[in-house]
């Protein structure tokens, strides 16, 4: 059988100062920086971009002679053009939210106040929903590459980050354009590991260092805990701390806890 041949047009390779100020262009013609919006510092912009320091500085330099930027010492301010004027006083008025389950209205309506992912997802759009703002839900579990697009493209006002993004191998150039965009990411958990973001996380040695203080003052003097052990993920480990320091400040033993299959 004869092999087809695939003809490839030839591609001018972009210098990486151009690949800077085109990446930033995009971003103020489309109305996603807006004229007064400082840009971050060129040690920032060379992380997000991976270039040297010196193609950051002549991306920018590019960009203000083209009057698109301005320079006062050391920070860069966005100028006024018009195709920000088009779009001026239409910001995405929308938070994005991340999550793992894929609940039904009922699910938001039913879900008891409580500390587990879903019911920190029904929080979230209820939270959004009652201070005017519009949801993007983001099902995790069902995740295909035109989400992230659409995300991107959107830049939302904000976005949360409630569970199931550990396996996701585009979320470092996710957070890279909504750093560069300036869209605040809160994260819910504790084994979220993405830089930049604001953490919530339940404070597992306080919960466990009350609980074992409201056995003692009951009488407790011999308080034994049950381990199901899987692997000793980090709120195990605090857990244990708020426990024994709990023990030791009411002066009674600290026994070993018992083992389960999980």
């Amino acid at each position: 059988m004869a092999r087809k041949q695939i003809k490839l047009e030839n591609l001018e390779k972009a210098s990486p100062s151009g690949l800077v100020a085109e990446e930033i262009r995009k971003l103020i013609t489309s109305g996603k920086l807006l004229p007064g919006k400082r840009l971050a510092s060129e040690r920032d912009l060379e992380k997000l971009f991976d270039v040297t320091r010196n193609a950051v500085r002549n991306g920018l330099q590019e960009l203000e002679r083209e009057g698109l930027i301005k320079c006062k010492g050391r920070s860069r301010t966005v100028l006024d053009n018009p195709s920000s004027a088009r779009i001026r006083g239409s910001q995405n008025n929308t938070i994005a939210i991340l999550m793992d389950e894929v609940l039904t209205v009922q699910d938001f309506l039913s879900t008891p106040s409580s500390g587990w992912s879903n019911a920190i997802s029904a929080g979230a759009v209820s939270e959004a929903f009652s201070s005017g703002k519009s949801i993007f839900l983001v099902p995790t579990r069902k995740l295909d590459p035109g989400h992230f697009h659409r995300l991107s493209d959107s830049t939302p006002a904000g976005l949360v980050i409630v569970s199931g993004i550990q396996g996701i191998s585009s979320k470092g150039q996710l957070l890279k354009t909504l750093k560069l965009r300036d869209v605040p990411v809160t994260a819910y958990g504790d084994e979220h590991s993405w830089d930049g973001c604001d953490m919530v996380c339940s404070d597992h040695r306080q919960g466990s260092l009350d609980l074992t203080n409201h056995l003692i003052s009951r009488g407790a003097k011999r308080i034994l805990r049950v381990d199901v052990k899987i692997e000793k993920f980090g709120w195990e480990l605090k857990r244990e701390e708020g426990f024994k320091e709990a023990c030791r400040k009411a002066g009674i033993p600290v026994l070993p806890a018992i083992d389960i299959p999980s």
